[in-house]
């Protein structure tokens, strides 16, 4: 086997590997206890209000950041679930539904794991606050992936008109 294909075999792990390792990290922050989750946020909280403050700009409050960081997580959960449909189908449109439902299930188990946990709640607006993270990944991914598959088609185009005719 040649490098170059050892490469791409491993290339196309790599979208599994950022679902897997991005819904680890989800359940690994719902894990931490009500009282060490509020420090990470609050430490979050003032580096993002310092930096916000240099600009003369209003800051955020814990709960703010809180909700922000549920809906970016799930944002990047969404894009590695797009990625992956996009990897390992031909018709991905026809998939992309497996992705929204698989998004669904790991926020309700992550508000399920919470209810587990010392200081920590379920609601069931995180839920439609991590279900809309997975749908803007996805989205975001989808436009990438269109974009990205036109300029390579756009590049193949180029360099076929280049040949040199016989």
């Amino acid at each position: 086997m040649s490098l170059r294909q050892i490469l791409y075999r491993l290339a196309r792990l790599l979208p599994a590997a950022l679902t897997v390792c991005t819904i680890i990290f989800i359940f690994s922050n719902s894990l931490e206890s009500g009282t060490d989750s509020s420090e990470k946020s609050s430490l979050v909280m003032e580096v993002i209000n310092q930096v916000l403050s240099e600009f003369s700009l209003g800051g955020f409050t814990e709960h703010m950041i809180r909700k922000a960081a549920h809906f970016i997580e799930f944002a990047i959960l969404g894009g590695s679930l797009m990625l992956s449909v996009q990897t390992y189908t031909k018709k991905p449109g026809r998939y992309s539904g497996w992705a929204l439902l698989t998004g669904l299930l790991v926020a309700d188990t992550d508000e399920l794991i919470q209810l587990y946990i010392p200081d920590r709640g379920s609601s069931v607006a995180d839920v439609f606050i991590d279900f809309s993270g997975v749908l803007a990944g996805m989205l975001f991914m989808s436009i990438v992936i269109r974009i990205f598959l036109y300029l390579r088609k756009a590049s193949v185009m180029n360099n076929s008109s280049r040949l040199p005719s016989r």
